[in-house]
């Protein structure tokens, strides 16, 4: 009998939690099941599993720790992202790809079924204990998902076009309903007017801040199509007025994924391709070079006096769309667009600490603590006790100026407390990740250099606040950087 698959992680799975493999089919009580996981390639081997049968004569595989062997963020890259002259990355390292083959051992002998299953899709996230597809839950939930439509309905030619979107791949949520922005938006004419929510982030000019995408739209309501972002659209404020829109087009040439339309062979983003992040923030953006439409390397920069910018994925609609917008140009966002809002650095009294983590899903979040803040040096001395005189000398004597207990070796480690303002419930809901990250990083002025370094939370414990509970409420965290400062020893 030929062994069978009945149950495999499916596409576009999280790493971290429950990725299972159950086989059947076996029927001598003397073989046992074979899993082998292989690279995208089909023929690479990165581990051959075998199992006996179970009571009920099935085996079930948990890969999952060998998938997260293959995942992770390219955080340096990712974190300068538009210092120089990318300004996208693919998820070249947060999504792997692999394909499944399956077999039985007898004898010491392998037989393997002539099918293979894949290419599967892994993303560095991490799953609820009780979940193990995640495809339907996170991917194709409303709240993630970008949705698009067909016109005219069931005519033919089709014109497609992106009508609804989801949220980028963060767990940080702070969001303006769109009639209650305060903030001056793009007209109709930019076509924003489908826009319900904005996320918001408040950033000073020197702060980054990356934002992932699934670069992925579809399925349309009639057809299994899907297409990618097409560009990023950025419209920048000084108040009221428009002070520049610019348009970076998501190619190989910026850093992103090809961009695929309706009349592409390859309807849907593969490998690396699946997800897109993109540096948003004011010291991202600012003094870049990008490749436009026309492949022409053109120099972005802010303006000095802007108050606030939008920042969308945006996708292309084909000549004959009822908009008139030609296939190649740009339609209405294809998900909430970002709110930038200038924070100017003599706003608060504290010099802020910026965090970076990796969030639940397996990409990059960030947060300033620009409250009071408290730095610690705590240092370890290894030390010995050395005589005032020397016994060498031709004469007693004492040297008034000898050390007596003397450092032959210390290091010094730093700590700090930092501090929130006061948040809502939803940015303090969403922070919670931040203390549960194994990868967090932080950006500062006091340590001389505009890069993210890496630190540990030391906090044993996050505890949920909320306005109807806490009323008005912050946060505090307590982190070490990483690495220990060698300093010199005494003589």
């Amino acid at each position: 009998m030929a062994i069978t698959r009945t149950q495999f992680p499916g596409n576009w799975n999280f790493a971290y939690g429950n990725n299972i493999v159950t086989l059947s089919g076996i029927t001598g009580a003397s073989q046992k099941y074979v899993l082998q996981v292989r690279a995208e390639d089909g023929t690479t081997v990165l581990a051959t599993l075998r199992q006996s049968p179970n009571a009920n004569n099935v085996a079930q595989f948990d890969i999952q720790n060998i998938l997260q062997s293959y995942v992770g963020v390219p955080k340096t890259t990712i974190d300068n992202l538009g210092i120089g002259t990318q300004i996208i990355e693919t998820a070249d390292t947060e999504v792997f790809e692999y394909k499944l083959k399956i077999g039985s051992e007898s004898n010491g002998v392998i037989t393997f079924e002539n099918s293979i299953t894949g290419p599967l899709q892994v993303i560095a996230g991490k799953k609820e204990y009780y979940q193990t597809d995640i495809r339907d839950s996170i991917l194709l939930n409303p709240a993630y998902r970008l949705e698009s439509t067909i016109e005219p309905e069931g005519g033919t030619p089709y014109c497609y076009s992106v009508s609804d979107a989801g949220n980028p791949v963060s767990g940080v949520r702070r969001s303006y309903d769109i009639q209650d922005n305060p903030y001056a938006w793009p007209n109709s004419d930019n076509s924003w007017d489908t826009v319900e929510k904005v996320w918001v982030e408040e950033c000073r000019p020197g702060d980054r801040l990356t934002k992932s995408f699934w670069n992925w739209v579809g399925p349309y309501a009639e057809m299994e199509e899907v297409m990618s972002i097409g560009a990023f659209q950025i419209v920048v404020y000084n108040g009221n007025s428009i002070e520049q829109e610019d348009i970076i087009p998501n190619t190989v040439g910026n850093g992103g994924g090809p961009k695929l339309g309706i009349s592409d062979p390859n309807k849907e983003p593969t490998g690396a391709d699946l997800v897109v992040t993109m540096g948003v923030g004011p010291a991202n953006l600012n003094n870049f070079y990008y490749f436009n439409e026309s492949n022409t390397a053109t120099q972005f920069e802010l303006p000095d006096e802007w108050t606030h910018y939008y920042i969308a994925p945006v996708g292309a609609q084909q000549a004959f769309c009822s908009s008139g917008v030609a296939w190649g140009q740009w339609g209405e966002p294809i998900i909430n667009p970002i709110l930038i809002i200038r924070k100017e650095d003599n706003c608060s009294d504290f010099d802020p600490m910026r965090l970076s983590w990796v969030n639940q899903y397996g990409f990059m979040d960030y947060y300033s603590f620009d409250k009071k803040n408290v730095k610690t040096i705590k240092t370890k001395r290894n030390t010995y006790l050395k005589e005032a005189n020397d016994y060498n000398a031709t004469s007693f004597s004492i040297d008034k100026g000898s050390r007596g207990t003397t450092t032959y070796s210390q290091t010094s480690e730093v700590t700090f407390e930092a501090n929130t303002g006061y948040m809502t419930d939803e940015e303090a809901n969403s922070l919670q990740y931040l203390w549960t990250s194994a990868d967090v990083r932080v950006q500062s002025n006091r340590f001389g250099t505009e890069e993210y370094l890496p630190v540990v939370v030391t906090d044993s414990k996050w505890s949920e606040k909320t306005n109807r509970v806490d009323r008005l409420f912050q946060y505090t965290i307590n982190f070490k950087l990483a690495h220990n400062t060698k300093t010199q020893r005494g003589n």
